[in-house]
């Protein structure tokens, strides 16, 4: 055998070994219902998602499930047995994932349509919010909706709240804070990582599912400790996250972001507008689902929230093994660990009938 055909050969046998190696095969997504299609205001296309219950008839008002910046509408519906939509809609409600400008079937920036990862924080609250909700409230006829969001996602709905009270009768947050009141090691290390990016237009937040986690240990990534922590979560869940579910965040949204880290604040980009002070306009009813692992807003960065807010009707339930939960929960497993559909959608289910 002559050596190149060594060579060759020895590079087919590595790749057949890691191949038989890689054992993990994410689970495929479920098919969706056909995208609601809105425009805003500056116009940018945005996807919505309708899971209609058998009676829409009785299903109260339409709940609108809002991901995190970083990510897309998966999370709310992975797999058939980790689908927080489809369970509330099995349940009788009217739900609607809607996917912000850059996540998932919305319109993402592109070289054929000349667009750039170059909003805000405040584009979400400004232009993507709005048109999300006048939609559904359109094709439902109805006058008000109730707002649900995971992490900075659903701080985007409590910015959004303050400007329009009267369309919103309630707010349901996953691992939500208006403020990052307390800074974890985490925290530090991703503010270090902003300040050395220069260049980029939008962070690639795939690469955190794969970058190890400094002083942690090279067998974790960084996306594993700061949002897949818990015990209750299967390692094939976790890849089919990272696969199907993750999205690059503009930089202009990381900056803003931290900058509040930093300063402990809520504020618009240009420091206009005080989030923080807005909430107290927030008079519905609202649940904050907190984790007792969630290393993103823990349970306090929660309570101090709902000290702020106006609402005279608003409740933290904190997911922990203390509080009779099978496990302790962290940032994502609010929505996909394994016990997350019982026992958090449950307890949605029960607040949302009182």
């Amino acid at each position: 055998m002559t050596p190149s055909a060594m060579r060759l050969t020895c590079l087919l046998l590595a790749l057949l070994i890691s191949a038989c190696a890689w054992t993990i095969t994410p689970t495929p997504p479920p098919a969706w219902p056909t995208a609601i299609r809105t425009t805003t205001t500056d116009g940018w296309n945005l996807a919505l998602y309708r899971f209609a219950p058998r009676h829409p008839e009785k299903a109260g008002a339409p709940l609108i499930l809002i991901p995190d910046l970083f990510e897309n509408g998966r999370v709310y519906d992975l797999d058939p047995e980790h689908s927080l939509a489809r369970r509330l809609a099995a349940a009788g409600r009217n739900v609607v994932i809607a996917e912000l400008r850059g996540q998932g079937g919305s319109e993402k920036p592109a070289w054929w349509n000349q667009r750039r990862a170059d909003w805000s924080f405040d584009a979400y609250v400004q232009y993507d919010l709005p048109a999300i909700v006048e939609t559904i409230r359109a094709s439902a006829a109805g006058d008000r909706v109730i707002l649900a969001g995971h992490g900075l996602g659903g701080t985007a709905g409590l910015a959004f709240m303050q400007a329009r009270p009267e369309q919103v009768s309630g707010f349901i947050g996953f691992g939500v804070a208006a403020r990052f009141c307390q800074l974890n090691d985490l925290h530090r290390v991703l503010l270090a990582k902003l300040d050395q990016t220069k260049d980029l237009e939008a962070i690639p937040t795939s690469q955190g599912a794969k970058a190890p986690a400094p002083f942690i240990g090279a067998d974790q990534s960084l996306f594993d400790i700061l949002l897949c922590n818990g015990r209750n979560w299967r390692r094939e869940i976790v890849e089919s996250y990272y696969t199907a579910a993750l999205e690059p965040v503009s930089i202009n949204v990381a900056r803003q972001i931290g900058d509040w880290m930093r300063n402990g604040t809520f504020a618009s980009a240009d420091g206009q507008v005080n989030y923080l002070a807005g909430l107290r306009n927030i008079t519905c009813p609202v649940l904050l689902i907190s984790g007792a692992l969630d290393n993103v807003f823990d349970p306090g960065c929660g309570r101090e929230l709902l000290d702020r807010l106006g609402s005279a009707d608003k409740t933290q339930r904190i997911f922990s093994e203390t509080n009779g939960y099978l496990a302790d929960y962290g940032h994502i497993g609010l929505l996909l660990a394994e016990h997350a559909g019982k026992e958090i959608g449950g307890y949605i289910l029960h607040w949302l009938r009182r």
